[in-house]
């Protein structure tokens, strides 16, 4: 007979935070939850030592230093490195993580003679059938990602694998993390009734900052300007979004000189500077190295608010981490940034990009009055990364210690 109440060995699958590869939401999630947890396992916190025998962040051999850092700050946690460190080409790196880094993976899970409990913060790792439960966080899902996309060459290829892998992910694993309604139904109606994923509000990075302290320092900027929080891909709608900018700067003449600040988009600068050309407004066009989160927070305090038009599947956590610092916001209307900001956010069509001109000019001219924001930053606050956790931990130990393994090969 097994016995349910067992405590479990609770595995943290840290390769996203050794890369860029993956989105912000799953970059955001894996670093604030993955730490937490780490946090209170080292404080020994009395609910996780009650229901959790070991601990461990398991990562490959890399050069980035998280897991020097980790070993480091969490001497009771058990930072594991699976080697080898993936080559730097894009494609066999990927290879190489869905063969020989799965294989090693499974290996160090069934060493473990405790049942052992992985967490994934994302759907895109091939992920091995050797864990006693499997956890995944999927960071948003829409129809058009579930459908396949229309490329060529190695892409193609790229896209192929990567759709089968999360559709194994998601059919696979015993419990289902995702941030919206709108996500959690997409999941449900295309993964089965028994795939009911949990809805995790995502917590929020500057929850506990001081706006008014960021205030008092120096514009890191001195002309005006507006900034872009997010990643790079197809979704996040970049000629969408350079062009509602440029309606904006021919129709407003007394804004001209208004910048649009992208940080941390190094791979994706000739793409960013050949938009910005093609709409006439590479002169307002201003680019920067990966920020840090103060760096962030000081930029986005100054600004003159965040503009984002995803067209598809997006969490609404930079428009939440904006709103927390008292910026105002105009993103996409799509649910799950509604989910997150509530009426707190300017929304609007993501296909029609040119309806944002009059929307940013009334954010240049700062229109937005202090107490709209002051109850946006209240609103924004109020969504923690320590609740998140807490949610996760609740449901997925209730879920081990009410749930048999299933089988593991």
């Amino acid at each position: 007979m097994i016995d349910l109440r067992t405590p479990k060995h609770l595995v943290l699958l840290g390769f996203p935070l050794q890369t860029g590869a993956y989105s912000y939401e799953t970059t955001a999630f894996a670093t604030a939850v993955f730490e937490e947890l780490l946090t209170r396992w080292e404080k020994q916190d009395e609910f996780l030592t009650k229901h959790l025998a070991k601990l461990s962040f398991v990562g490959v051999a890399e050069q980035s230093g998280v897991l020097t850092n980790f070993s480091k700050r969490f001497q009771k946690a058990n930072v594991v490195s699976i080697p080898p460190k993936a080559p730097n080409n894009s494609f066999f790196s990927f290879v190489l993580q869905q063969t020989i880094w799965k294989s090693r993976l499974a290996t160090y899970l069934k060493t473990s003679v405790i049942p052992t409990v992985l967490l994934s913060p994302t759907d895109y790792l091939s992920i091995p059938n050797a864990a006693t439960y499997t956890a995944i966080f999927v960071p948003e899902i829409a129809e058009k990602r579930l459908a396949p996309e229309q490329k060529s060459g190695v892409s193609s290829i790229l896209s192929l694998i990567t759709q089968q892998t999360s559709k194994k992910s998601l059919t696979t694993a015993d419990c289902l993390y995702t941030c919206s309604h709108d996500s959690a139904q997409a999941i449900q109606k295309n993964y089965g009734a028994e795939k009911i994923p949990t809805v995790l509000q995502l917590g929020n990075k500057y929850a506990n900052a001081d706006t008014t302290a960021l205030l008092r320092q120096p514009a890191p900027i001195r002309d005006p300007y507006f900034m872009y929080i997010g990643t790079y891909t197809q979704k996040d709608n970049m000629a969408g979004l350079m062009s509602g900018f440029a309606t904006f700067i021919r129709s407003y003449e007394d804004t001209n000189h208004t910048k649009i600040v992208f940080a941390g988009g190094n791979g994706y600068k000739k793409i960013l500077i050949s938009l910005a050309k093609k709409e006439g407004i590479l002169e307002n066009l201003l680019l920067l190295e990966q920020l840090s989160a103060e760096e962030q927070a000081s930029y986005l305090v100054h600004s003159l608010g965040l503009l984002r038009l995803p067209t598809e599947a997006a969490s609404g956590l930079p428009e939440t981490e904006a709103l927390a610092l008292g910026v105002p916001v105009i993103s996409a209307e799509l649910p799950a940034i509604r989910e997150m900001t509530q009426e707190f956010a300017i929304l609007l069509p993501p296909h029609h990009p040119e309806t944002a001109a009059p929307l940013v000019y009334k954010l240049a001219k700062k229109k937005i009055s202090q107490e709209h924001r002051i109850i946006a930053a209240t609103h924004a606050k109020q969504l923690t990364w320590q609740h998140t956790t807490d949610t996760l931990l609740t449901h997925l130990i209730e879920y081990c210690e009410e749930h048999k393994p299933r089988q593991i090969v």
